[in-house]
């Protein structure tokens, strides 16, 4: 209904004033060609059925349609438009081949939107994003920028710097400008780039804070790998406490998760509780006699441990772990250990 009524409106208004047809204020057409009247093959259209067909290129366009849009869209831009109705004909064509991956196409009908009116933000910010996905950096550095000295659509430009100097290692300058688009709008997900920049610095204090307020705002919706994250960085810092209840949450929430299983294994085993780290591997054995990593882990705890007769233990649990590993590289260190171990065997026994 709405459609409907949006379309009767568009030819009323075209019927009593005629707008988007006046000749005195018509856009050039280029990229496209404009219909010439003495070009036999060209069936040239009245006012009443370009309108028409621009209604049902706009609707086609807003529901998705992108390549049906752009088949009117190539058609209508044969002719003579007012500015803005050009304006924005060209742009919902370059967004059309932008969403249809034809990044070309789209570079093309945008730089021609820029000419037709350099201070249009929109095609502006749109070619940046296209520069960013095609790995363009300078350009797209060069587009984000313009568009904010346009004062226009901040959050995106602010967060495409951050994610450009990020993908270029220059955690500090994309820390600047991530912090600028939080200024604008708190997400999650400039939260997260954030750590990952603080973590890159070297800052793990503050890496761990904005993970933290990851996890805090999105309550039961927060994943696996920023508990995992969060409690690495806990670890690192030798903030075994914090590290531990992190990691206990999250296997309250995921008790079947093996990932952190072996995580809480290894913080026990950092913190210098081999006991506890011994006890929760064997539980893991007991469970899954076929994990390699724990019979792995197991080796690995025992041969730390320094006990009299423990190397035995060691070389038992890393053949087995060598012998059932799903891995190349699981079973490659687990030979590698045992071969060390027959080394130290035999060189004890020399003694």
């Amino acid at each position: 209904m709405a459609i409907k009524t949006r379309l009767i409106a568009v030819f009323v208004l075209c019927l009593i004033t005629g707008i988007g047809f006046a000749d005195g204020t018509s856009a050039t057409a280029s990229p496209a060609t404009v219909v010439s009247a003495t070009d036999p093959s060209a069936k040239k259209l009245s006012k009443k059925e370009r309108l028409r067909l621009k209604a049902e290129a706009d609707v086609l366009f807003s529901s998705g349609n992108y390549s049906s849009a752009l088949g009117k869209y190539g058609l209508l831009l044969k002719y003579k438009w007012k500015k803005d109705d050009h304006l924005l004909m060209l742009y919902n064509t370059a967004v059309s081949y932008r969403n249809q991956g034809e990044y070309d196409k789209a570079i093309e009908f945008l730089l021609h939107c820029t000419e037709l009116d350099p201070r249009d933000a929109r095609p502006h910010l749109k070619l940046a994003m296209i520069y960013e996905t095609i790995h363009l950096y300078g350009e797209a550095t060069k587009s984000y920028k313009r568009t904010l000295e346009l004062g226009k659509e901040k959050f995106e430009c602010y967060s495409g710097l951050g994610r450009i100097y990020q993908g270029l290692g220059l955690n500090g300058q994309a820390v600047e400008h991530y912090r600028q688009a939080l200024l604008i709008r708190s997400t999650n997900e400039i939260y997260r780039q954030l750590s990952r920049c603080y973590e890159t610095l070297n800052n793990r204090e503050l890496a761990a804070s904005m993970l933290k307020q990851v996890i805090s705002q999105e309550g039961e919706a927060a994943s696996v790998s920023d508990y995992l994250q969060l409690s690495f960085l806990y670890s690192i810092q030798q903030k075994y406490e914090d590290a531990l209840g992190t990691i206990s949450t999250a296997i309250n929430k995921w008790p079947d998760n093996r990932e952190l299983k072996f995580h809480l294994i290894t913080i026990h085993f950092k913190k210098g509780d081999i006991k506890q780290a011994r006890a929760l591997v064997g539980a893991m054995i007991e469970m899954e006699p076929e994990d390699a990593l724990a019979h792995f882990l197991m080796g690995l705890i025992a041969y730390f441990e320094k006990s009299p007769g423990n190397l035995k233990t060691v070389k038992q649990e890393m053949e087995r772990a060598a012998a059932i590993a799903k891995t190349p590289m699981l079973k490659e260190y687990s030979e590698i250990f045992v071969k060390h171990l027959s080394g130290e065997t035999e060189a004890t026994g020399k003694r």
